[in-house]
């Protein structure tokens, strides 16, 4: 089920197939966005750094990558910024499902830190939604 976000304006909200676990960005700023990852049995949110010497840093031409897709495919899609605190990783299976693997990061050098990763499934129709909601949340 995809549904859009209630809790911030100017939020871009992926639910998973199972509707407790999300993706969400909001806060979008010139180079900078927070996202947030919901499961049923974790949470974390992080500020990120975007920059990538693009109007849009590759986010949008991710999702839109993605929704030119007319078929399941078989490599790995990705998308993660030049900082690499973040990352996206889609699949698709034979029947259509995605899974988009999230990664988030926090000073993986130093004593305090911390790593995040985990997989939400979605429908494979679902995908051009997401292109146009990455497009309206850049401001495209």
């Amino acid at each position: 089920m995809y549904l859009k976000s209630k809790s911030a304006p100017n939020a871009f909200i992926l639910r998973s197939a199972n509707p407790a676990s999300s993706l969400q960005f909001s806060n979008k700023e010139l180079h900078y966005f927070e996202v947030e990852v919901e499961t049923p049995s974790m949470q974390a949110s992080k500020k990120i750094s975007t920059y990538d010497f693009n109007k849009t840093d590759g986010f949008t031409e991710f999702f839109e990558h993605l929704s030119l897709q007319n078929k399941p495919w078989s490599d790995v899609k990705l998308w993660e910024p030049l900082e690499r605190d973040m990352s996206l990783a889609a699949t698709c299976s034979a029947l259509g499902h995605v899974a988009i693997k999230v990664v988030l990061k926090e000073g993986c050098s130093s004593e305090d830190s911390w790593s995040l990763e985990c997989v939400l499934i979605f429908d494979f129709g679902m995908l051009p939604s997401f292109a146009h909601d990455a497009k309206k949340f850049y401001g495209k």
